[in-house]
């Protein structure tokens, strides 16, 4: 449990994944019939921590559960027969969290210790009300229904998956949007999405947690998020492309009005995943909308990924793809897991190829920042409110609606971000400028301290009160370095990008 040096945080994480991962393959496996929200609405139950809490408390986990940190005063070893003790717990309130957290934990050093079959011994032994199939199994379950159809056209997406489909008809499930007016049998890519999901999920948690430098859980969690949120995989969709050497026919023009002559020109096509979309007429309009806000950040987007050592946020929000782009990646995820029979190389492959484990990995060998802007806020307010004033501004004609945010730290405005497409657009942008306020703050602090010796002061005060040598004021000003401000407060327009 919870000590100074040797806690359960670190596998909870882990654990937590492979928990959802298995979920996600069983579901999917051992219902072939059920759509998204059924599989989703099944999956919050077995998956909810009050369901995790009542199994723990079922399999006597609690008995088990050290709370207390090791203080060495009147020490004496631990036996069996003191753990298995029957005890008086009427008065003992036990956490939900807590409870569910020792599940997940057992689960994920039940997978550390002798992988996915393991932790779905664990599973079975924890979780016994449930079916669980081992992987193998379900793998036969996916793919026994599924037709062994030929679909021309699939070669240049079987590319950029780096697969040679043997069950093609997954592929093309894979791109069908619901909306799409061939999808008249119920075909679309809402179930292999919900299990892509999972398997991105555990291949980058498992990069994260492997990685070198041990990170606590809070880091690993933000390192995860930064690949696996909808604006970074929107992004890498658009992004992720191959050109193919492309032969056109062009008629010369002849006097002899029988005498036809063709000369081939020879060009390059570049393709990416979202080509491949099968959708109707209204999200192909959104899409090709995404795809000029594309062409339009990507050079900021690319610079950020590649030089900065802060993630780019706020051009991401910007970005704003649109969620079918993220689901696209996920469900041709969920298709080539299939087709491969459960291959994890054979995704992270495809994953490699997209960008998604380079990037990561250098989020995790170079520290890059990658907090979200709002919870770097509320780590830098410390015990002040944080608050975000959100309005949408006033429309002038019949332009697109725009939103302003005032961004508030222990009631005084630090942030204003006016002109964004969204509210989370807003809000990440005026949080950045709260942001430059603090950081600004804290430099100066530093400066003043420097030269100063002793110092009282809150670093987010508006002046401090500094013991100093003589020729120093008491009194001073804390500014931003480098940053004009209005009224304490800094102001981004809907083009500011990550200052």
């Amino acid at each position: 449990m919870a000590m100074d040096n040797s806690n359960y945080e670190r596998v909870e994480f882990l654990g937590d994944c492979v928990l959802k991962f298995c979920i996600h393959v069983q579901l999917v496996a051992q219902h072939p019939t059920w759509p998204e929200a059924y599989l989703t609405a099944e999956k919050g139950r077995t998956n909810r921590n009050e369901y995790l809490a009542a199994a723990s408390l079922a399999a006597g986990l609690n008995r088990f559960m050290i709370r207390k940190g090791f203080t060495g005063l009147k020490w004496r070893p631990t036996y069996a027969e003191d753990a298995l003790r029957s005890k008086d717990e009427k008065n003992i309130r036990w956490s939900t969290k807590m409870l569910a957290d020792v599940v997940e934990a057992l689960i994920g050093a039940s997978y550390l210790d002798g992988g996915s079959e393991k932790a779905i011994d664990c599973m079975r032994i924890i979780l016994c009300k449930e079916t669980w199939h081992s992987l193998d199994v379900c793998h036969d379950m996916l793919l026994q229904d599924v037709p062994e159809t030929a679909i021309p056209g699939l070669e240049t997406l079987e590319q950029l998956l780096c697969h040679t489909f043997t069950k093609p008809t997954l592929l093309l499930e894979a791109i069908t949007h619901a909306s799409s007016p061939s999808t008249f049998s119920g075909l679309s890519y809402e179930r292999l999405e919900f299990l892509g999901d999972a398997i991105l999920d555990i291949i980058v948690t498992r990069e994260v947690y492997s990685h070198k430098s041990t990170l606590p859980h809070y880091k690993m969690h933000s390192a995860r998020e930064v690949v696996v949120n909808a604006h970074f995989l929107g992004f890498c969709c658009m992004e992720y492309s191959i050109a193919q050497e492309r032969i056109d026919l062009i008629q010369q023009s002849s006097a002899d009005p029988l005498e036809v002559t063709f000369t081939p020109k020879q060009s390059h096509q570049t393709f990416s995943l979202h080509h491949f979309l099968r959708a109707n007429r209204a999200l192909m309009t959104m899409k090709a909308a995404a795809l000029e806000r594309y062409n339009t950040l990507r050079p900021i987007i690319l610079n950020a990924l590649e030089n900065d050592m802060i993630y780019p946020w706020s051009a991401l929000v910007a970005l704003a793809p649109e969620k079918f782009l993220c689901d696209l990646v996920e469900s041709l995820l969920g298709a080539l897991y299939v087709d491969t029979h459960g291959s994890i190389p054979a995704c992270e492959l495809f994953l490699e190829k997209l960008g998604v484990l380079p990037y990561l990995r250098k989020v995790l060998e170079k520290g890059i920042v990658c907090q979200h802007p709002k919870e770097r806020l509320g780590v830098l307010a410390d015990s002040d409110r944080v608050k975000y004033d959100t309005n949408p501004d006033k429309r002038e004609g019949e332009g697109p609606r725009t939103y302003s945010c005032a961004v508030l730290v222990g009631g005084h405005q630090m942030g204003l971000a006016e002109g964004c497409r969204s509210k989370e657009e807003a809000e990440v942008n005026a949080a950045l400028g709260a942001i430059a306020i603090l950081e600004g703050q804290a430099r100066a602090f530093r400066k003043r301290k420097k030269r100063a010796g002793r110092t009282e002061i809150d670093p987010r005060g508006g002046s401090t009160e500094v013991v100093t040598p003589e020729g120093i004021s008491s009194e001073e000003e804390v500014a931003v370095d480098g940053a004009d401000t209005d009224e304490g407060s800094v102001k981004f327009d809907a083009m500011d990008i990550d200052r």
